[in-house]
C-alpha cells in the first residue's frame, strides 16, 4: 500500500493599506486583506492621525506560514498601525511548540 503523506496547509496572509490626507486629517483611503489577518476599522487619533489594527486570526500563525504587509502613506497624510500583542507563532512538528 502506497500512502501519501499530507503536507499542512499553509496561509499567507497580505494586507494592503493605504493612507491618505483629507480636510479632517487622515483616512484609510485603500485596503485589501487575506486571511489569517484581518484589519480592525480605522481609529481617528490626535494630529490627524489614523489608526489600524492587524490582528490574526486563529491560534496563531504556524510554520511556514507568511504574512506580507504593505503600508502606503501618502504625502501629509499620518499614520499608526499596530498588531495584536498576543500574536503567536506555532511549529507544525508538534503544533504548540513555539518557533524562535
Amino acid at each position: 500500500m502506497i500512502v501519501a503523506e499530507r503536507s499542512p496547509a499553509r496561509l499567507n496572509g497580505r494586507v494592503e493599506l493605504v493612507f491618505r490626507r483629507n480636510r479632517k486629517g487622515t483616512s484609510l483611503a485603500h485596503s485589501h486583506v487575506t486571511a489569517p489577518l484581518k484589519i480592525v476599522r480605522p481609529f481617528a487619533l490626535d494630529g490627524g492621525r489614523a489608526m489600524v489594527q492587524i490582528l490574526t486570526l486563529g491560534p496563531g500563525l504556524c510554520g511556514g506560514d507568511s504574512c506580507t504587509l504593505d503600508v502606503i502613506v501618502e504625502p501629509d497624510a499620518r499614520a499608526v498601525v499596530v498588531m495584536q500583542a498576543a500574536s503567536a507563532c506555532r511549529s507544525h512538528s508538534t503544533g504548540f511548540g513555539a518557533v524562535s
